[in-house]
């Protein structure tokens, strides 16, 4: 069962790595909630743009945890006294930094431009 699951994870079934599929997935998304964001400061009167750019920000942080799996299980497959088990911990350091911080923006998220409101400008 555990063996299948790795198989799975690496891509196997498919005949091609599964993390390289997985990662257009968060990228995508999380560009495009930064894009409704945007909107949302332009287009005030429009409350539903902050909504919709936080439920996308939530399934990029979805689809990225989902993508790390497929690459912890690669990385879990680098003997530790190769030369590029270094460079992979550092990516996937950089990568989980980067998914808190996108969880922090969420928890933080909510009305950022209330309709009405000149914000300062």
């Amino acid at each position: 069962m555990v063996r299948a699951i790795k198989e799975f994870l690496q891509g196997k079934p498919f005949g091609h790595p599964l993390l390289p599929a997985l990662v257009h997935f968060p990228i995508g998304l999380f560009v495009l909630s930064l894009r409704f964001d945007l909107a949302s400061y332009f287009f005030r009167e429009a409350n539903w743009l902050t909504g919709a750019a936080l439920s996308i920000l939530s399934l990029g942080i979805l689809m990225a945890l989902l993508a790390a799996l497929p690459g912890l299980v690669d990385w879990l497959n680098i003997r530790s006294d190769h030369p590029s088990k270094g460079r992979a911990t550092t990516h996937m350091l950089l990568n989980l930094a980067t998914i808190g911080l996108f969880i922090i923006n969420l928890l933080l998220g909510g009305p950022r431009f209330p309709a009405g409101t000149d914000n300062g400008n």
